[in-house]
């Protein structure tokens, strides 16, 4: 299912809920189990295969907030190659403090992917335990990027060999144990190289019951980055205060930087009435405040009764929109507000369709 605001799921009903402003998906008590979608494609010698999408798939950047007992198995589909339990294009974090389990029913290394798979970067801040069975890695980056591990437990029962199937896996604390033969691992205390673990001495301690490796890495607090995690302070004296960054989410609290203060963006949107009779019409009037001009305007409206809405108008410069309700009945109205930056505000109303006299 491709989640958007019509069918957002409810955190306590449902067990999952999707924040669009942050691309965070939060999991509460949650099992899902699913084939996920074909996409694209792996080609094998001679032959190309299809390849699936994952049971959680993200076009963008995913943070996964945990709550609770979570656990995802992703079902293998016939003829596919490397399937992996969650995707995603752009970075993939793990927060909260609940526990994650991901099963990858793949018979064998081809068919399994991995646990998690991102085509940037893992960030790993999580303090829960996180299991990864059956899966031919519990990570992977597929264009060299680093899994950042700082948090948490983590269990990987594999089906071949590795914890990282590409790139890196730093870690700052928490521990990481597996039970097969270990390869394809490169971590650093981020000081040298001398500190490497060399795949032999992987190899040789995977001969034991698990292994369990734990380094702390340097931080390069260096980034200057605008997330609310590193907000120090915020308002019109100071400006907006924040610590400087490492890649890996650990924050310098030595050093800041600033920049200037921005009023929160707020929909001051209005209708034309509260209460038409049928035949009339109502006009959206989109205004806003604060965050970052220009704005766009999208105005979506519903039977009160029903669940789907229609978009009468996606996000365009046009403020005022006039809509004609065919039924006398009430109506849920939303207009949404979007400033340059892609910030989102949205504000309802209700408007009560009465029947001509």
């Amino acid at each position: 299912m491709r989640v958007t605001n019509l069918n957002n799921g409810t955190l306590d009903k449902d067990g999952w809920h999707y924040d669009e402003k942050t691309n965070t998906l939060t999991l509460k008590n949650y099992t899902l189990t699913s084939k996920g979608t074909k996409t694209g494609s792996y080609a094998i010698g001679t032959s190309t295969y299809p390849r699936t999408t994952a049971a959680i798939f993200a076009d963008n950047d995913l943070t996964i907030n945990l709550i609770g007992d979570n656990t995802i198995t992703k079902l293998v589909e016939s003829n596919t190659r490397y399937e992996d339990v969650i995707y995603g294009y752009g970075n993939i974090t793990l927060t909260g403090d609940g526990n994650l389990t991901l099963i990858n029913t793949g018979y064998q290394y081809f068919n399994a992917g991995s646990g998690i798979t991102s085509a940037k970067n893992i960030y790993l801040k999580n303090t829960g335990k996180l299991t990864v069975d059956n899966a031919m890695g519990a990570f992977t980056c597929e264009n060299s990027g680093t899994v950042y591990y700082y948090n948490g437990e983590i269990d990987y029962n594999g089906l071949l060999s590795s914890n990282v199937y590409y790139g890196s896996l730093i870690y700052d604390k928490g521990t990481f144990s597996a039970e097969n033969k270990v390869h394809a691992l490169t971590a650093y205390t981020g000081e040298n190289e001398d500190s490497e673990i060399s795949e032999s001495d992987i190899a040789a301690n995977a001969k034991k019951e698990k292994i369990l490796m734990h380094i702390i890495p340097t931080h390069d607090c260096s980034l200057e980055v605008e997330n609310p995690e590193y907000l120090v302070i915020s308002d019109k004296e100071h400006g907006s205060i924040y610590y400087k960054s490492c890649e890996c989410g650990h924050a310098d609290k030595q050093n800041t930087f600033t920049v200037p203060y921005a009023e929160p963006l707020q929909n001051t949107s209005t209708i034309s009435a509260e209460t038409i009779t049928l035949g009339e019409s109502v006009t959206l009037k989109g205004t806003a405040t604060g965050g970052t001009a220009p704005y766009t305007y999208a105005m979506l409206y519903k039977q009160t009764s029903q669940t789907k809405w229609t978009t009468k108008q996606d996000f365009k410069t046009n403020a005022n929109v006039a809509v004609k309700p065919a039924n006398a009945t009430t109506y849920d109205v939303c207009i949404k507000v979007k400033d340059s930056t892609g910030t989102i505000e949205k504000k309802f109303f209700t408007v009560t369709v009465k029947k001509a006299t």
